[in-house]
């Protein structure tokens, strides 16, 4: 977690215990569960009916009892695991130290247990329960909780258990009291994302685009906070000097986290700090949000910790429609298509081969595969269909490709939205919705500026995905960018197979623009769960594990070079991290040639990465960027596919059925030869396979379907299960979000 949720608190309600109002929604996310509560020798055997819980993560507040510790709760990939039920803890309350509680003390981690993190010392550990427990079943209570490694602490840095103030008070009043003397300790230090977001000083918005040289009238504000700039302005800027292009990617995304838009928010302010007396400035280029990981699994797009841009909230939500703007453009193509087919049919189009399908900014796997039209003649004509999730629409490539709204009208009229009967295409022009769209797009096209929690100008425009898209922000927004600042801290999206191998291949290919220098974050977790360790287990010291998952780093960071790039490597901070981890992981990044630096932007903001900001600065200054696509436009589509399977993929063969291959090769007699492919494949590993870590050699890439983005300008090639409109997982974010009873959002992150 990043070190976003120092403790937690257990809410427990069963039939004896009642809860003592209700808890503070002022935490990182309330997490439902359910305990089954073991006997109460006082009020006699309880039912083994499942009694609701409360797992609240984040800052207690005096308002938020430990009611009755009848069990612990932990949460691990948002599901519910109970790690053991302490049966007959809670029958009385006047157990104070003795051999029983010695001995659940010592089934806490050793860090605990020493007094080196949690609430002190083992003396402030007793545990409620009573006279008579029976030391067995402690025994038991221990042995399991071994087996099942419980490494509460490990994981959210302390675990609290309560006394009963040697009898003088009853079970409730000394959780109370326990709650209250934490909220006095130093854990209460870590706040959620959203508690600092809430707590920045935010500028008005003008004073941000001034920094820039953006007067408040090129300014066109979404509130007090936000604002687009106005496409009169950026037109204006096109004979200045470009900055330098600061990439920031990242290794294979784990569970673990790597921090890779909180690493390029903690650059840029980073690199401000240091140019504060030298008069020159940085600026951030990230993506917006899609709300389908919001309230599906990944979460926002903001940053995190004191490395976050602002307002988060907004930002993560609707922020100024350009989502919305970009999903209703889309869908009036689909439904001018379906209405063109119903009056009459023109462009004699095959209603088997309608290539456009309808998006939604949501995940839903319900979508994929529909039919459309029933209910009779007057719905039109009845025939499959299916959605895509908008960052994967073709408009939204379009768009973030686009260099001003002329260039946007031409690339959505060349969109190929049917095939007739004689196989020739049907564009978006032969159905005149190309105007329509441009309109709907105007004010998208603008870029958003918003600021840091430093207050240092970001850019936050464009959101394709880098899984099944070209996974970066708008050309608009990053090239207006380069003309206003000196550096510029961009992102590219998941690991630098995909997200880089794509800004590099596509973007930077397109727009006429190339990095000065990269960055490749990592994480000292991130390579131990590359390593082979479990993600119960991350929190534990495993040299051995670091330096096997390092090759996965290495990986990455060769095919950086192979771009003409050079690359640092950001080693994003956790708590849990030990000295001869990262070491182990600056070793390593050292042997294959490059340089590994550790940063604490997440906890320390600007000041927690002075030292990668330094050297990115004096990398780009350098001149050795000696930027080179992978491949060249001559070369022929599937040769290009096969490029980046062997050189970045390491895979031994392009597994593609002889209809795949037509494909390409028509595609490339109609004129599209040219174009540059976009990768469609899991993001977890070098292969389709997800579950297979580490920097893998020998296999195959299967090729599942080839699309031709004539607007965007590129070819899609999907690759093994990859899906282009995700579902929910088994535990959606969505159910942890909800508004407090102040009105204020809770549960994003």
């Amino acid at each position: 977690m990043n070190g976003k949720a120092d403790f937690v608190v257990f809410l427990f309600a069963g039939k004896r215990a009642q809860l003592v109002g209700q808890p503070r929604m002022g935490c990182e996310r309330i997490l439902r569960f359910y305990a089954r509560p073991g006997n109460d020798q006082r009020a006699g055997p309880h039912t083994h009916e499942m009694y609701p819980a409360l797992v609240q993560v984040g800052e207690p507040k005096r308002d938020a009892a430990v009611i009755c510790l009848r069990g612990v709760i932990v949460a691990e990939d948002n599901q519910p695991v109970i790690i053991h039920s302490l049966a007959n803890m809670c029958g009385g309350l006047h157990l104070r130290w003795n051999q029983a509680s010695n001995a659940m003390a010592h089934c806490l981690p050793a860090k605990v247990r020493n007094g080196t993190e949690g609430i002190g010392a083992t003396s402030q550990m007793s545990v409620c329960g009573a006279e008579s427990f029976h030391q067995g079943t402690v025994g038991k209570q221990v042995k399991a909780a071994h087996e099942q490694k419980a490494d509460l602490v490990g994981r959210y840095g302390h675990i609290c258990l309560f006394d009963d103030h040697k009898g003088k008070v009853n079970t409730v009043m000394a959780s109370q009291i326990a709650c209250d003397n934490l909220v006095e300790t130093r854990h209460m230090a870590h706040k959620s994302d959203i508690e600092i977001a809430r707590e920045a000083n935010k500028k008005p918005i003008q004073e941000i685009g001034a920094i820039l040289g953006i007067s408040p009238a090129d300014l066109v504000p979404y509130g007090h906070d936000k604002a687009k700039v106005s496409a009169d302005f950026i037109a204006a800027q096109k004979d200045k000097t470009d900055g330098k292009l600061i990439l920031v990617t990242a290794i294979n995304p784990t569970p673990a986290g790597e921090g890779k838009t909180t690493t390029t928010v903690g650059l840029g302010d980073g690199l401000n700090l240091i140019l504060k007396d030298e008069g020159k400035k940085a600026a951030v280029c990230i993506r917006e949000a899609s709300l389908g990981p919001c309230f599906g699994m990944k979460g926002g797009a903001a940053g995190g910790g004191y490395a976050q841009v602002v307002p988060m909230e907004e930002m993560n939500l609707h922020f100024t429609g350009d989502f919305h703007a970009i999903t209703s453009a889309h869908n009036l193509l689909s439904a001018m298509i379906d209405n063109h087919i119903y009056w009459g049919n023109e462009q004699e189009i095959d209603i088997r081969r309608i290539s456009w399908k309808r998006v939604m900014d949501m995940n839903d796997r319900a979508l994929r595969q529909i039919n459309t039209s029933l209910g009779g003649v007057a719905n039109g004509f009845p025939r499959e269909a299916g959605f895509d999730i908008t960052v994967a629409s073709e408009v939204m490539a379009i768009l973030c490709l686009s260099n001003n709204l002329e260039d946007l009208q031409q690339r959505l009229g060349d969109i190929i939205v049917a095939y007739r009967r004689d196989k020739t295409p049907v564009y978006c022009r032969d159905i005149k919705a190309d105007g329509a769209m441009t309109v709907l797009l105007k004010d998208a096209m603008q870029p958003n500026l918003v600021q840091t929690l430093e207050n240092n100008p970001a850019f936050v425009h464009g959101g394709p995905f880098a899984n099944i898209a070209h996974g970066c922000n708008s050309v608009v927004a990053t090239k207006t960018a380069l003309k206003l600042a000196d550096y510029v801290v961009t992102e590219a999206g998941f690991g630098a197979d995909l997200g880089a191998e794509k800004f590099m291949d596509i973007k930077c290919r397109k727009a006429g623009i190339a990095p000065d220098a990269v960055v490749i974050v990592a994480t000292v977790r991130a390579m131990k769960m590359n390593g082979g360790v479990a993600r119960a287990d991350l929190n534990e010291e495993n040299v051995d594990a670091v330096e096997k998952g390092c090759a996965n780093l290495g990986r990455h960071i060769e095919n950086i070079k192979g771009f003409g790039v050079p690359a640092v490597v950001a080693i994003n901070h956790f708590y849990t991290d030990t000295d001869a981890e990262v070491e182990a992981v600056k070793a390593y990044v050292e042997s294959v040639g490059s340089e590994a630096i550790l940063c604490k932007h997440w906890a320390d903001g600007s000041a927690g990465v002075v030292e990668l900001a330094n050297r990115v600065r004096e990398i780009a200054d350098s001149g050795m960027a000696q930027f080179n696509t992978l491949y060249p436009d001559e070369m022929g589509l599937f040769d290009k596919i096969e490029t980046i399977a062997k050189r970045i993929y390491r895979a031994d063969e392009v597994m593609a059925d002889k209809k795949i291959r037509d494909q390409l090769r028509a595609w490339e007699s109609d004129g599209y030869g040219h174009l540059p492919v976009c990768m469609a494949k899991t993001q977890y590993s070098f292969s389709t396979d997800p579950n297979l870590r580490g920097a893998p050699t020998g296999h195959s890439m299967p090729i599942r379907e080839v699309r031709l983005s004539a607007g965007a300008g590129f070819i899609v090639v999907v690759c093994g299960e990859i899906m282009t409109m995700p579902g929910l997982p088994r535990v959606p974010s969505a159910e942890a979000i909800m508004l407090n009873d102040a009105g204020e959002i809770e549960g994003l992150f």
